[in-house]
């Protein structure tokens, strides 16, 4: 299994917005790719700043590539439109380790 990780750096001031912009645009768009869709505020200790993360899991690389190719390089083309550099995401690929 894999896990598309995207964190959110975001401005206070923007927050309200950024949640709710999440919340119309980005989850439904990553649930249209996979069943296991998860965002998570991150605890951090920084001022003026909120952290939250995005995780998209996905069965294979095939799967990943295509939420990547028709939906995330979209999605974030909207983020900067909207946020420009009041919100600054960063992606991670995690591969399930099983133990």
């Amino acid at each position: 299994m894999y896990i598309y990780n995207t964190t959110f750096n975001v401005a206070t001031s923007v927050a309200s917005d950024f949640l709710a912009w999440m919340k119309s645009e980005c989850q439904p768009t990553a649930k249209r790719f996979s069943q296991h869709v998860r965002f998570l505020h991150v605890h951090t200790q920084q001022e003026d700043c909120e952290t939250y993360t995005l995780q998209v899991e996905c069965d294979d690389l095939e799967s990943l590539s295509r939420y990547e190719k028709e939906a995330f390089i979209k999605l974030m083309e909207s983020l900067r439109a909207k946020f420009g550099k009041e919100v600054l995401p960063f992606s991670t690929l995690l591969e399930d380790i099983y133990w």
